[in-house]
């Protein structure tokens, strides 16, 4: 167990705006942000379904993992036609 010799309080500044926002749901705000930005220029978002896609498949093997006391690999996970188990 690590037992720091100090504890240092960093202030961390955070606009305005971004603490009125709250919650964002799993996103950040910037993520939002760049999402919205991408629709309004009709431009690619910089995260696509595919990211998401695999972000959750990666969450589903960690839990997995920790459940089963093991290493999973994500091909235990992913299955063709991307559908999970």
């Amino acid at each position: 167990m690590r037992q720091p010799r100090d504890i240092q309080v960093i202030p961390v500044p955070v606009e305005e705006q971004i603490l009125r926002m709250g919650s964002h749901h799993g996103a950040t705000y910037f993520e939002h942000v760049a999402f919205l930005d991408a629709l309004r220029n009709g431009t690619p978002p910089e995260v696509s379904a595919r990211d998401g896609w695999l972000a959750v498949a990666m969450g589903v093997a960690a839990q997995r993992s920790i459940e089963e006391r093991r290493p999973v690999e994500m091909s235990e996970v992913l299955m063709q036609g991307g559908a999970t188990r």
